[in-house]
C-alpha cells in the first residue's frame, strides 16, 4: 500500500484503502483487475503483481460493486448488488 499508485488515497488503515470484492485477469492483455466495493475503485495491477494505476469509480453510479468481469474481447463489465441491482458495461482508460 506505500505504492505511488496509492498516493491520492486519503485513508490511513489498510482496510480502507482496499477492500477487494472482486479480481479478474483481463483475456488481451493479461493484467489484473481488482475491484474495491467500500470505496469504489479498480486496481490494475501487472501480470506479476505490480501495482500500476487506481481508477476510482463514481460512488452513485457504483453504489455497492461486487464483481467485475470481461468480455473475449476485453469489454469490461462490473456487478452492483446496491439498489438497483445491476450490470454495467464500462470502458476503461
Amino acid at each position: 500500500m506505500k505504492d505511488k499508485v496509492f498516493k491520492d488515497i486519503k485513508e490511513k488503515k489498510l482496510s480502507k484503502v482496499m477492500s477487494p470484492s472482486d479480481l479478474s485477469i483481463h483475456p488481451v492483455n493479461g493484467k489484473i483487475y481488482v475491484l474495491e466495493g467500500i470505496h469504489p475503485k479498480i486496481l490494475i495491477m501487472s501480470s506479476n503483481g505490480d501495482a500500476e494505476k487506481i481508477i476510482k469509480l463514481s460512488k452513485k453510479e457504483f453504489n455497492q460493486p461486487k464483481g467485475i468481469t470481461f468480455s473475449p474481447s476485453g469489454k469490461t463489465y462490473i456487478s452492483n448488488e446496491g439498489e438497483p441491482a445491476n450490470i454495467m458495461e464500462i470502458e476503461l482508460n
